[in-house]
């Protein structure tokens, strides 16, 4: 038995495969890096490419504009050499415009958000699976593992097992705050108020009692299964030895307290005085019919709290 903390990682399912995939994400964050590293050399090449093609150009440009300095040039040679400074004029604009429009670099900033993309899907993966494979302790509380002798002695020496899925291998119990679920026996009971209900749990051979007052109420959907659940939280003194009957289902003695006082009476001694009149009218007329002077205050599932009216 351990005490563990609310969040404290206790257990892991598959270590193996999930410090695999913990390795594969390392390595693809290297590989990222290097990616990203080889992305901004391109991205300076392209640049140094762009401006030494645009060097060259200036300098064709030069040369052939002194060229048309050249005395005695047929009309001919200076149309084709107008047309060529033209040509490479055009060319000029057209490089510079990709500089300043920065093309290579959104070219670049897209290749870099594929691969940051791309990493960031392996991050979340081996987050869910990290998610999935380590049990971490929903509350605090004392872990119980319910497993065989030898399977403990494997995992003190901090060995893997293996163990067939479906199955309860433990349990963490909080005892700081115990509580009873009960489901009402009796649709009689939901007439009642909840708040005003406690239990009695006998438990152990030496007639020990644990006493529970009630503490919330809860829906169930399940199929084929009763809906309504109440809670009842233990007293702080309730004996520890209790605990060994957790999960067990247990008789419990249920009591109503009543907002003023009364006369129990039991149902089993008021059904045959007149089973017409409760057959036709009910436990209000059979009381009635009985003790005209009295009232209903409670309907329980065993007896009737009546009272005498002044």
């Amino acid at each position: 038995m351990t005490r563990l903390k609310k969040g404290e990682h206790w257990a892991t399912i598959n270590p193996d495969q999930l410090a695999h995939e913990q390795k594969l994400y390392e390595l693809e964050k290297d590989d990222f890096a290097l990616k990203i590293d080889a992305l901004k050399d391109a991205e300076i090449e392209n640049l140094l490419s762009i401006e030494k093609s645009l060097n060259g150009i200036t300098q064709k440009i030069d040369s052939l504009t002194n060229a048309l300095t050249i005395p005695d040039l047929s009309k001919e040679v200076k149309d084709r050499i107008s047309f060529g400074i033209e040509k490479l004029k055009k060319q000029q604009l057209r490089l510079r415009k990709k500089i300043d429009s920065e093309t290579y670099l959104k070219e670049t900033a897209l290749q870099k958000r594929e691969l940051e993309l791309s990493l960031d899907h392996k991050k979340r993966s081996l987050q869910d699976l990290k998610h999935r494979s380590e049990l971490k302790a929903e509350f605090s509380g004392d872990l119980e593992l319910l497993l065989p002798s030898e399977k403990i002695s494997e995992l003190e020496t901090q060995k893997v097992i293996w163990l067939k899925a479906n199955h309860a291998y433990a349990r963490i119990v909080d005892r700081s705050s115990l509580t009873a679920t009960l489901t009402p026996p009796s649709s009689i009971l939901y007439e009642l108020d909840p708040k005003r209900i406690s239990l009695q749990i006998p438990f152990g051979t030496q007639g020990r009692i644990a006493r529970a007052s009630f503490e919330a109420q809860k829906i169930e959907n399940i199929p084929h299964k009763q809906g309504v659940q109440w809670l009842f939280k233990l007293s702080e003194d309730t004996p520890s030895s209790i605990t060994n009957t957790l999960d067990t289902p247990m008789l419990a003695n249920l009591f109503y307290e009543l907002n003023k006082p009364a006369h129990i009476v039991p149902k089993r001694e008021l059904i045959s005085t007149a089973p017409d009149t409760l057959r036709k009218e009910g436990w209000h007329g059979l009381i009635k019919k009985i003790w005209p002077e009295t009232k209903i205050v409670t309907i329980g599932p065993q007896s009737i709290a009546i009272q005498v009216i002044k």
